[in-house]
């Protein structure tokens, strides 16, 4: 008899956009840079597995190849880190669409991943904080609806565009409708900001709090009350109008700036229910939170208001970071200078995404002698004296492989962990963390500081 094979099988379930039940989906295969590329024969997308991590995703094909077309690609190649597909089903070559080239090297960032297939976190109140994850995505892009997820729906009631209130400043309101109740979400978009060493505004504001021992980020704060959206009639008809249809909870989410904007808004709208007046009655009326993504620093200081505002955030907000994303530890927990170096850095090698949440707005070639400029300003010290009295006055929780606990000031500080910024990673390290045949991730609670 001969002997029995030994090894390990497991499986990775087919991304989004590639139905399962469809025949004859795939006829070729090559393997490029550690992983396997699949050229579309029936199927209606080019598919990437990455057996190392676990994942799969799929890439729609490029214009000028129809993706209903019988036998598109029936074989393929690998050739210097990329795939070559050929087309099939012709009986002249005239009768071919086009060549089909795959470059897998263009795509470092993993695609961004919804699947649950085996969770029920659909079931619990942490349903919100995925879905405040999603929408922070969907912020950056032009599409008109989110990216449709399981067991959430939406209803996008108005997206405020950058000029709209004179600022670069893009707010969406959407309501979700999940297991657990409606949700109003409050989204906010990031920039690239964190890259942008000339639009940085570390002053402290104390107008906004009203306190001597209590400010918060200048640039932030110039920015929300320019734009006078807590005040409006907008936000008020909105939160009317959402009661009216049974959300009880409000909650303010972004990634990066958007997630300034978001905790920013929070501390406005807690402010506001201490006073008198229709938009307190009704913000007093509902469940305010704030889920936020790689946020940087917003406040500072020791007040009474300032430690009140802190026990109402520990009940009602978070700020998710991922293990190495140093601009979540912006300001007071890193080496500024360091952290322009690194950024400069980054900046050169041409770091972004697909949503472009962590792309510099400063040209590579010019990007240097601004970060020389900002380090030898002689106010440079002042700047980094602003920088070390911020401090996270929300709960934090680390989203990282390691199973042991992490603490958020333990990081490195590279030119590549800024690819940890990326919101893409945020949604996928989150959505891992509930799914147990998806990439391992676990969420470590920090301490709350006082």
């Amino acid at each position: 008899m001969g002997q029995s094979a030994c090894g390990q099988a497991s499986t990775i379930y087919l991304p989004s956009g590639i139905r399962a039940a469809r025949e004859r989906k795939f006829h070729s295969s090559c393997s490029v840079n550690g992983r396997v590329v699949a050229v579309p024969c029936y199927a209606e997308k080019i598919l990437v597995v990455d057996p190392t991590s676990r994942e799969a995703f799929a890439i729609d094909l490029p214009s000028g190849i129809s993706a209903d077309r019988a036998w598109t690609f029936c074989s393929s190649c690998s050739v210097n880190g990329r795939v070559v597909a050929v087309p099939d089903n012709a009986e002249k070559i005239l009768d071919a669409e086009k060549i089909l080239v795959v470059d897998v090297n263009t795509s470092n960032a993993r695609r961004l991943s919804l699947e649950l297939p085996t969770s029920d976190v659909h079931n619990t109140p942490q349903f919100a904080d995925l879905v405040a994850a999603l929408l922070s995505s969907w912020i950056y892009g032009d599409d008109p609806e989110p990216p449709q997820t399981m067991h959430a729906s939406f209803e996008v009631h108005k997206v405020i565009q950058p000029g709209d209130f004179g600022r670069s400043l893009k707010i969406a309101s959407v309501t979700a409708h999940l297991p657990t109740g409606k949700v109003l979400y409050i989204v906010f978009k990031g920039t690239s900001y964190m890259l942008d060493f000339l639009n940085w505004n570390l002053e402290h504001d104390h107008e906004i709090t009203g306190e001597t021992d209590f400010f918060a980020h200048g640039g932030t704060a110039s920015t929300i009350r320019s734009t006078k959206f807590l005040k409006s009639d907008i936000f008020l008809s909105r939160l009317v109008a959402a009661r009216g249809q049974g959300v009880r909870k409000v909650v303010f989410t972004g990634h990066s700036l958007g997630g300034m904007y978001a905790q920013m808004c929070l501390f406005l709208a807690w402010k506001e229910m201490r006073g008198t007046g229709s938009l307190s009655e009704v913000l007093s009326s509902l469940d305010l939170q704030s889920f936020t993504f790689g946020a940087p620093m917003v406040f500072g200081g020791n007040s009474q208001k300032a430690r009140d505002f802190k026990n109402f955030a520990r009940e009602h907000a978070v700020n998710y970071i991922l293990s190495d994303d140093p601009c979540a530890r912006a300001w007071g927990a890193l080496n500024l200078r360091h952290f322009v170096q690194q950024a400069t850095l980054a900046v050169k090698k041409g770091l972004q995404d697909t949503y472009g949440s962590v792309k510099g707005t400063l040209a590579s070639r010019v990007v240097e002698q601004i970060a020389t400029h900002l380090l030898e300003r002689p106010d440079f010290l002042m700047i980094e004296d602003f920088a070390r009295k911020y401090e996270h006055v929300v709960p934090l929780r680390v989203l990282s492989a390691d199973r042991q606990h992490v603490r958020w000031k333990e990081f490195r500080l590279t030119p590549e962990c800024f690819e940890d910024h990326s919101i893409e990673c945020y949604v996928n390290k989150l959505f891992d963390a509930f799914e147990q045949s998806r990439p391992e991730c676990h969420i470590h609670e920090q301490p709350f500081e006082m």
